[in-house]
């Protein structure tokens, strides 16, 4: 067995491949290169492909040349399959580690460098998803390497039992392109129980899978509070892998305001629309996981998954079809933060019996996909589980300077405004006060919290303490319901008939008019209500109001319960709770059970609409058909889930269908969800193959340029074998054999003539009813 031992490092070459030896200077790169077997040699001294003799080892992992010292690469070239593996054996300085041919480095969270190389015995990286279809959004990457553990090596269990999933970091590149990037995780494999030598399996694994079990937050930690535009979502989500690696996204469908790639080759819609944080709330006060957020923003839509040390994102239907002959993409970055854009300019990759993926061992099969006689995406309407915004007031600051006691706790309440009016109008925002407001909890002796109010105490001057909710989006002839409980609690015993407890007003957008206030001053019919006007930079708000029973001890809850009427204008919608001085200066005045009802004026009046659907149906006697929900849309109602909006701030606007496929501009005028339903359609309305098997090669060549890239889920594969070059989707499982240079895959095919992509089906639009 041939090998060269320097003072760290072990390479051996015991399966007969060349063996490419770069020398660098420190400072100004390549030396020389040159081919040559790594033949037996002493500790310090190999022959080097008839250029002489290395003088010696120096420095660890250097080696000095012509009294010079330089930096040693070590490529592995398989001359079978033609594909190189890397591995660098530097002093240090490595960001990363890196798993090669037959060498093995990986770097832990503290980024110190484990320079101990082992020969590696097998390396697969095997992709997967929830299923096996092109449909399938979330595809994670899965790494298993079996590493040869010589007798001598400072290796052993110990070293892989990881602290957290990030504790120990690998990468692997191939012909100097990384096909993977990824943690150790920790059932890394087994080890057996006697002294080394020994083999030891290590698994590793993208993170994507591992979202599932953490909560949607910002990049900072914090949560999510207003409506952002989606790159910030999945930069998010995608930077809890802990690779923090750049996201390339093919999209290329716009909203008609929005800029497009004629502005600026950089836009898509990623930067521009923009998701309520109440769509990934699955209560009014917990957020989803990140693997969930993953399906409410992919599902049917798109696929997202690791390919060439960065994260891409691709609209499923553009496998198939493009208005343009060009394949545009936007690359930001891992933060999101900044974005450029580009052109693919591959049309396909090539698969035939000439390339470099090619079918082997005669175990491929080909099958017809059924064909779907009707194709159906639904949209539900689901109110957002926060109206208004931390409506359950869940979310606060324990007040460290309040009288807390272990029965009594107050909080600083989060997402509302306080502040002091004491002149007119009523305005955001609020000007401060030095008055408090509190989530009061009250909890039993065994820590439980029993009860929840907001306390709002009384101006220390004249007018009125206001706590004041977010803006929320209302639409002309909707309606609301607003209820509540109030009382206070001070010296004054009993009340009046009526105490004005609560401002409910629309502010609008544009118009003569400034503020729309709900009124209930009806004391026989408390519940009946209208909008009054308020026009004028002066004018007085008016207040809902808590009535009361002649003499009625105020110190004791009394409910407030109103229906409006119908909402006279688009607008933002204020809740605003008040506490005055009406009875004292020393009054507090508590609510709480605040709730808001929206009710959407739909297809001419409120019968309940739970949703609506996009359907499309063919003649052809199919029997299957195909029905999945979709989770983002455009949509009548702002208030709801997955609605999407789209705006510079502060002005957003919710979207209206008026989408379009780049290229086809104004000659398109579509709801979002039926350009969803449309690819989804046109993929399946007629009996697409489906081959799957073994294939060699591990890289495949590009038609256009003849350039080389890893086997990815990225490109369109052309099968040049069949009649007419048809166009193929890979989907999983991927089992890619680093170490045989072949895979095992399923292809789908995606297109095959120009009526593919073009296809209407009898198209249907209608709303679910409850």
């Amino acid at each position: 067995m041939a090998y060269v031992l320097n003072y760290t490092c072990n390479f051996k070459n015991n399966k007969n491949e060349t063996i490419l030896i770069s020398l660098f200077t420190q400072s100004s790169g390549s030396f020389f290169t040159g081919n040559a077997y790594l033949a037996e040699s002493s500790d310090t001294v190999f022959s080097f492909g008839g250029l002489g003799v290395i003088d010696a080892m120096v420095a660890g992992n250097y080696i000095s040349f012509g009294g010079n010292t330089y930096l040693m690469t070590a490529v592995g070239f398989n001359p079978t399959t033609g594909n190189t593996y890397t591995v660098t054996i530097g002093a240090g300085g490595l960001s990363s580690g890196t798993f090669g041919f037959e060498d093995f480095v990986v770097s832990n969270g503290s980024g110190t460098l484990t320079v101990e190389n082992f020969e590696c015995v097998s390396c697969s990286i095997n992709v997967n998803s929830d299923g096996s279809d092109i449909l399938d959004s979330v595809l994670t990457r899965e790494l298993i390497a079996v590493i040869n553990v010589p007798k001598n090596s400072t290796f052993d269990h110990n070293t892989l039992l990881p602290k957290a999933h990030d504790d120990w970091k690998v990468t692997v590149t191939q012909d100097g392109v990384p096909v993977f990037d990824g943690f150790l995780i920790p059932d890394e494999g087994p080890i057996p129980f006697h002294d080394k030598p020994y083999e030891v399996t290590l698994h590793a694994s993208d993170g994507l899978k591992l979202l599932s079990g953490q909560s949607l937050t910002r990049l900072d930690g914090t949560e999510f509070n207003d409506k952002h535009t989606l790159i910030e979502y999945i930069a998010a989500i995608l930077n809890k892998t802990l690779l923090k690696l750049p996201i390339k996204i093919y999209c290329n469908i716009y909203f008609n305001p929005m800029l497009t790639r004629t502005d600026d080759i950089k836009w898509d819609m990623f930067s521009q629309v923009l998701l309520d944080y109440r769509t990934f709330m699955n209560s009014s006060a917990s957020f989803v996981d990140c693997y969930t957020a993953l399906g409410i923003l992919f599902k049917n839509h798109f696929r997202v998954y690791y390919d060439q040390g960065q994260w891409v994102i691709y609209r499923i239907p553009e496998f198939q079809f493009l208005a343009t002959p060009d394949r545009y993409y936007t690359l930001y970055s891992a933060d999101g933060a900044t974005f450029t854009g580009g052109i693919d300019g591959a049309d396909y990759a090539k698969v035939g019996k000439q390339n470099i993926v090619r079918a082997i061992n005669n175990n491929q099969t080909q099958y017809a996909r059924l064909a779907n006689k009707s194709v159906r995406h639904s949209f539900q309407y689901t109110p957002w589980d926060e109206i208004p915004r931390n409506n359950k007031f869940e979310r606060g600051i324990l007040d460290t300077t309040a009288a807390n006691t272990s029965t009594q706790k107050f909080f600083i309440i989060s997402d509302w405004e306080y502040g002091h009016r004491s002149t007119l109008p009523l305005v955001t925002p609020l000007p401060s006060t030095s008055d408090k407001a509190w989530r009061k909890s009250t909890y039993n002796i065994y820590g439980i919290e029993v009860d929840r109010e907001i306390l709002l105490k009384p101006p220390s001057s004249g007018g009125e303490n206001i706590l004041l909710s977010k803006s929320i989006p209302v639409n002309q002839s909707d309606k609301i319901n607003i209820t509540f409980d109030v009382k206070t609690v001070g010296p004054s015993g009993s009340g009046p008939a009526s105490y004005f407890a609560a401002y409910v007003f629309i502010k609008t957008a544009s118009g003569p008019v400034d503020y729309y206030y709900l009124i209930n001053n009806d004391t026989n019919n408390p519940s009946y209500s209208f909008w009054g006007t308020v026009a004028g930079a002066g004018a007085s708000p008016v207040s809902m109001a808590a009535f009361y029973t002649a003499g009625a001890d105020v110190s004791k809850y009394v409910s407030v319960n109103v229906d409006s009427s119908v909402i006279p204008v688009d607008g933002d919608l204020f809740i605003a709770l008040v506490s005055s001085k009406l009875f004292s200066a020393t009054t507090d005045v508590y609510f709480k059970n605040v709730v808001l009802t929206y009710y959407p004026y739909v297809i001419g009046g409120y019968i309940p609409v739970k949703g609506d659907y996009w359907q499309r149906d063919q003649t052809t006697k199919y029997l299957d058909s195909f029905s999945e929900e979709v989770f983002i849309s455009d949509s009548p109602m702002g208030a709801i889930k997955g609605a999407l909006w789209y705006g510079n701030l502060p002005v957003k606007n919710k979207t209206v269908p008026d989408w379009w496929r780049y290229g086809l501009g104004g000659s398109e005028i579509r709801h979002y969800k039926e350009l969803v339903n449309m690819g989804v359609w046109n993929l399946t309305y007629r009996r697409f193959r489906r081959i799957e098997g073994e294939w060699d090669g591990t890289t495949y060549q590009v038609n256009s340029d003849s350039s080389t890239n890893p086997v990815s889920p990225t490109p369109r594969y052309g099968f040049e074998d069949l009649s007419g070059t048809p166009l193929f989707a890979i989907v999983c499982p991927i089992k890619i054999d680093m170490w045989k240079g072949r895979f095992t895959a399923t292809f789908i095919e995606v297109y095959a003539s120009s009526a593919d992509g073009t296809q209407e089906g009898t198209p249907t639009f209608k709303y679910l009813f409850a």
